[in-house]
């Protein structure tokens, strides 16, 4: 299989993976895009977006924060986890 990236579905969607075919994309740019503006950020195969930024970003303007293993954490959540393990590090 030819390793091609991005992927372009037929409505415009792209999506990017690294060379293990994990959905993954570098210099904090989206690894999936979709037509309507809908974005994901993706690192090695899990949803994450460094620096406590969120990792969705939806085409409505809500937005969804993600830790580095890929779980959805809700605002709260992310201020804690932020503080905790990535101002104090």
């Amino acid at each position: 299989m030819k390793y091609e990236n991005p992927r372009v579905d037929s409505s415009g969607n792209k999506h990017w993976t690294n060379e293990k075919g994990e959905t993954h994309r570098d210099n904090d740019l989206p690894a999936v895009e979709y037509a309507d503006g809908y974005k994901e950020w993706w690192i090695n195969g899990d949803c994450y977006r460094e620096n406590g930024l969120p990792a969705i970003e939806y085409a409505n303007g809500d937005k969804a924060w993600y830790d580095e293993n890929g779980v959805m954490l809700r605002w709260d959540e992310w201020i804690n986890h932020y503080e905790k393990t990535i101002i104090k590090s």
